[in-house]
């Protein structure tokens, strides 16, 4: 998947690494390099039997930034008063 990622072109034929939309795609790539490298280093070493890729994703960040914007009327902006009183809030629900 990482040279088909690398390869992918517009339909004006430029790579997708080369546009100024390339931001994902890069970030995805550089993903897939740094799971290699923890493979190698972790697993082929005998270091660790596995890898949990799920720990390594945001989701549970995310949900906590909608958990304290939601606090606030789903403010996306919200003043530090208004951050810390939902985070405190969440610690203690938590």
């Amino acid at each position: 998947s990482y040279y088909y990622i690398k390869e992918l072109k517009t339909c004006s034929g430029q790579k997708v690494v080369n546009t100024k939309q390339k931001t994902g795609y890069v970030g995805f790539l550089i993903a897939i390099q740094s799971f290699i490298y923890l493979y190698n280093s972790l697993i082929e070493t005998n270091y660790q039997k596995y890898i949990l890729t799920h720990k390594f994703s945001q989701d549970h960040l995310e949900l906590l930034f909608f958990a304290i914007r939601s606090a606030n009327g789903h403010n996306n902006n919200p003043l530090v008063r208004q951050f810390s009183s939902a985070y405190k809030r969440l610690i203690i629900i938590i």
